[in-house]
């Protein structure tokens, strides 16, 4: 067995105890402090890096082009029929459906070609 250095005074067996204790102390508050981090809404908001991984990547607008003209029916209680269409995006790739404004609009739309697209509404 190993025994005890006697030769310290006691007063500097405890200063040591001690900052091994506040270093340990330390590091658990500083790691829950960072777990807690993620509670707050704006900071997960702000980190997580969701927008990125939306169709738009974090911009309002984007082009794209017109893949095919859609109805797609509402939900109940509405009965209407939604002019949309399914666009492919130029900067990812990635097909999404897109609301086309206004009354009679689709018929200006034509397959294969360009569009510019503002937030999931589609310009020209």
């Amino acid at each position: 067995m190993h025994k005890p250095n006697n030769n310290l005074p006691k007063s500097r067996i405890t200063i040591i105890i001690k900052n091994q204790n506040q270093t340990q102390i330390r590091f658990k508050l500083k790691s829950h402090r960072i777990r807690q981090r993620w509670a707050d809404k704006a900071y997960k908001k702000f980190h997580l890096g969701n927008e990125w991984k939306k169709p738009f990547a974090g911009s309002s607008h984007a082009k794209g082009i017109v893949l095919e003209k859609i109805g797609i029916e509402a939900n109940q209680p509405n009965s209407a029929i939604r002019k949309c269409a399914r666009v492919q995006l130029i900067k990812n790739g990635k097909k999404i459906v897109v609301l086309v404004p206004n009354n009679g609009c689709l018929n200006y739309i034509e397959e294969n070609v360009n569009c510019l697209l503002y937030f999931n509404h589609l310009i020209s």
